[in-house]
């Protein structure tokens, strides 16, 4: 599938921005941020309550680091849909499970998510919301795509206390779009679209401020 070819909205270019350079990163991306990568994913899959029959949703699978490490921590489902728009990131996803039945790949822009109203039991965000423009959108839709009674597991930078210094310094130094939220910010999203928190943290991880949020939707 194109990621952008079966859409018919004009994406922004920010989207356009951040996808391209993923792509330009994908060849040294798991090795230039092996550690945080490591942790992160660590922390979300410790996160997970996980039966047979869920099926999930990976927003931006990036290059497959959250599937790998859900299957390696033996967490049961029974679909799990990788989606990305970054292309050359997905492919190392694509060519990480080419054996998979169980694992299939989209590529849409979040912000646009053509899948049909309760199509998951869960979806995963992970290092990527900060990276989408017209966030309570992208909410609507996670919320619309969730099953009642669904989750949505949210990990991402945690735009508060010093690490707003750092957050400032990176949108100088990127082409990406970068939009990151406190904790407080993204309980308010996740209430403006009918989700219930059930469960949030944050952190310091090195230099980075970190949140994540599991929520419920109503």
């Amino acid at each position: 599938m194109s990621a952008y070819g079966c859409f018919t909205e004009k994406l922004p270019g920010g989207t356009i921005n951040t996808a391209n350079s993923y792509n330009r990163q994908a060849e040294q991306y798991e090795a230039r941020w092996q550690k945080y990568l490591k942790h992160t994913h660590r922390q979300l899959v410790n996160e997970l309550r996980l039966a047979g029959d869920d099926i999930i949703l990976d927003a931006s699978c990036g290059t497959g680091l959250f599937a790998r490490y859900l299957i390696k921590a033996s967490l049961p489902f029974e679909k799990l849909v990788l989606n990305d728009i970054a292309a050359d990131m997905q492919q190392k996803a694509i060519t990480r499970f080419k054996d998979r039945l169980d694992i299939v790949f989209t590529a849409q822009p979040v912000q646009q998510l053509l899948f049909e109203p309760r199509s998951f039991t869960n979806i995963v965000c992970l290092n990527a919301f900060h990276n989408y423009p017209d966030q309570p959108r992208v909410m609507d839709h996670f919320q619309r795509i969730l099953q009642p009674g669904g989750h949505l597991y949210l990990l991402d930078w945690n735009n508060s206390g010093a690490f707003r210094l750092v957050n400032w310094i990176i949108k100088q130094t990127t082409t990406e779009h970068i939009d990151s939220c406190s904790l407080h910010e993204i309980k308010q999203l996740c209430s403006d679209s009918g989700f219930h928190v059930t469960s949030e943290k944050e952190w310091y991880f090195r230099y980075w401020k970190l949140l994540f949020v599991k929520a419920q939707r109503l």
